[in-house]
């Protein structure tokens, strides 16, 4: 599970519920589908329960929560698994992404 490693790497910093009252939390991971629109910028991360928080963009609705790398791991496009890490983004502050909480 190299993708799991990589968010767990980048997040170790941040557990999951570590910036709940920070009204600019850093984004330490960017998750996201070559071939569509959606992106996952992670924020809290827990690697034994695969739960993260943070912000998801380019789907119905652009909003902060909670949802599980576990299930994104599972979506196949085209008979591979297809969710990535970004290797470009580095940890920011959600406001440098244009972000509010």
């Amino acid at each position: 599970m190299k993708l799991h490693d990589e968010i767990k790497k980048r997040c170790e910093q941040y557990p999951l519920h570590s910036q709940q009252n920070v009204a600019d939390p850093m984004l330490c991971a960017k998750l996201f589908f070559p071939l569509g629109s959606g992106a996952w910028y992670v924020a809290e991360y827990n690697p034994i329960t695969f739960e993260a928080f943070g912000y998801v963009s380019g789907m119905d609705v652009d909003e902060w929560g909670y949802f599980s790398v576990a299930e994104l791991l599972e979506v196949k496009v085209a008979g591979v698994f297809s969710i990535e890490v970004s290797l470009h983004f580095s940890s920011r502050p959600a406001s440098e992404l244009g972000i509010l909480r």
